[in-house]
């Protein structure tokens, strides 16, 4: 997802850039040629639309200047059966653009209710010759790409935050639509805050119920984090019935060994009762 979004905006800025130096020259473009030499903005166009997960790919300057921006209405349309508002989308989500244009790759749960269930990814897109971040850029991709690895229901649960904690992605896909804020889950704040280790476990307490849960999480280079929390019950479970097999065996034995002595003792009794 992050190749593809560089790939498509990178062509995206170079089209509107050459398009920009063209009008500035005034130059004039045959369209025959054009037919049968497709613009790299054409190619990038095209690529775009056939790719059903991309909804809306925009390149900014750091100052939040606008270069070039596409967007996919009628397919955000199709997703939600409404009328998408791609401005609120955008403003709604609070998307830390700042992280983005100080170097960091970004993700964020856009779905609202009403509205497309996207994320945002941002991604440093260009640099000048000092080093410095010049462009970012910015694209919505349909919540199913990242929610479908974790769509299915079991005794594990796995989901998917970002650096703040909100839910990108959950077993429950109700939780993910809802944007649902994991940030005062332990587990959570320990990846997130505590520790510096890439990966880790920790028994912890259930944020949404009364026992503990054996959680362990992966963070990724792209500042997304993997959680994955079985409840101890589970775990303790076979133990359980292990220990219920062995009470239950053990009182089969020692109900056969009371019934032998039982019979041991009428064969000494017997032939005192008859001496009676």
């Amino acid at each position: 997802v992050v190749d593809k979004t560089s790939a498509y905006a990178s062509a995206m800025m170079k089209a509107s850039q050459a398009a920009q130096a063209a009008s500035a020259q005034a130059v004039v473009v045959d369209p025959a040629k054009v037919a049968e030499q497709p613009t790299a903005e054409a190619d990038a166009e095209f690529e775009f639309l056939r790719d059903k997960q991309f909804l809306s790919i925009e390149v900014q300057k750091v100052n939040g200047s606008s270069v070039t921006k596409k967007v996919k209405t009628s397919a955000m349309k199709d997703i939600c059966k409404c009328e998408p508002d791609h401005a609120r989308i955008r403003q709604a989500q609070g998307f830390p653009l700042d992280s983005v244009r100080n170097g960091q790759i970004e993700f964020q749960n856009a779905a609202l209710q009403g509205q497309p269930s996207v994320f945002t990814l941002g991604i440093p897109l260009a640099k000048d010759a000092d080093g410095k971040i010049t462009h970012i850029a910015l694209a919505d991709i349909d919540i199913g790409l990242i929610q479908k690895p974790f769509s299915e229901l079991g005794e594990r649960t796995f989901f998917v935050t970002d650096r703040r904690g909100m839910l990108l992605a959950h077993s429950d896909e109700r939780r993910a639509l809802a944007r649902q804020d994991f940030s005062n889950a332990e587990i959570v704040g320990i990846a997130n805050g505590k520790s510096n280790l890439p990966r880790g476990q920790r028994q912890v307490k259930d944020p949404f119920g009364t026992g503990n849960v054996y959680s362990a999480y992966a963070k990724t280079r792209f500042g997304a984090t993997v959680f994955s929390e079985i409840p101890e019950d589970v775990i303790l479970e076979p133990a359980r019935q292990v220990k219920r097999r062995i009470t239950l065996i053990g009182g089969l034995m020692l109900s056969f060994g009371l019934l032998i002595v039982f019979g041991f003792s009428l064969t000494l009794t017997s032939p005192i009762e008859k001496l009676v």
